[in-house]
């Protein structure tokens, strides 16, 4: 599964020789991060049925580096599906 992470905006100012002064801005953007999921995380064994046209239970895992309680729901992709309206934290 992958998630946007964040995007930064950097301005590096310089004044030339005479005085002048100028400013160069770059924004980078981290367009997703890998992380576990637990698909049907009530379930045991996790069975998914692709015959199944409702909504699919999925927990984000969090780690260490990872806090899944950040992320914003509805910027995750599951596959080549984005996430339905009805996604919560």
């Amino acid at each position: 599964m992958r998630i946007p992470i964040a995007s930064f905006r950097r301005c590096t100012s310089v004044t030339d020789k005479d005085g002048a002064t100028g400013c160069a801005a770059l924004t980078l953007t981290v367009m997703y991060q890998q992380v576990s999921i637990d698909v049907t995380p009530a379930g045991n064994p996790n069975v998914v049925s692709l015959k199944n046209r409702r909504l699919l239970p999925v927990a984000i895992l969090s780690t260490a580096t990872f806090d899944a309680r950040d992320m914003d729901p509805t910027t995750v992709t599951l596959g080549n599906w984005r996430s339905s309206s009805r996604c919560s934290a």
